[in-house]
């Protein structure tokens, strides 16, 4: 109703519900997690169907980010895809500026963030000919708990791997992931010669060196 519905249509609720969408920049495809665990045929559907033409120009940019919560000071790289008006991908105008909303949260560079250290919300934006043509929402919050994902982790001698930490914050009596940077956390080990650390990745050495 908030929405100005005045029909609303409930087709089954089972695994016949399914979501198609093309999102920018892509081929239409199932956006929802089937309840019966893939596509399936249906005996009836609902169709949307824009009937503007797709011009090849610039209209606006989807703008996408890695985590929606990130720690104080963290360095954030926003990536855009550009689109027309009904969504098929075009090129970004290279006369493209990057803005944040709340000025006092920190800077942007070419899509990239750079926290002040404020917690808060952040919205990015790119602007093209003094419009609005995308923007982005991340907030910047302190974790309240720091964890590893798994016990233990298998790295053959000479080769890298990610270290499965994550962080979460409690907001609202919810838990929220939050996005680690390379200089967030440091890391102990019990056994210094068989390893270093490149930010969140662990470098084993060779197994001639072991």
């Amino acid at each position: 109703l908030s929405l100005g519905c005045v029909y609303a249509v409930n087709g089954d609720g089972g695994g016949s519900s399914t979501f198609l969408s093309p999102r920018p920049g892509e081929e239409r495809k199932i956006n929802c997690s089937p309840s019966d665990g893939a596509e399936r045929p249906t005996t009836h559907g609902i169709l949307v169907i824009s009937t503007a033409p797709a011009t090849g120009e610039f209209a606006r940019a989807s703008i996408t980010v890695e985590n929606d919560y990130y720690t104080p000071g963290s360095k954030v790289e926003f990536t855009a895809l550009g689109t027309d008006a009904v969504g098929t991908k075009v090129d970004i105008p290279a006369d493209v500026e990057w803005s944040i909303k709340e000025t006092d949260m920190g800077t942007i560079k070419d899509g990239v963030f750079t926290s002040n250290g404020t917690e808060g919300k952040v919205t990015a934006q790119m602007i093209h000919d003094g419009q609005v043509v995308g923007e982005k929402i991340i907030n910047i919050v302190t974790p309240d708990k720091i964890y590893f994902e798994q016990p233990v982790v298998t790295i053959p001698f000479g080769k890298n791997a990610k270290i499965p930490i994550k962080a979460s914050a409690n907001i609202g009596g919810v838990n929220y992931e939050i996005g680690l940077g390379a200089k967030d956390v440091s890391f102990l080990t019990t056994n210094n010669a068989l390893r270093q650390f490149d930010g969140l990745n662990f470098i084993a050495v060779s197994e001639a060196n072991a």
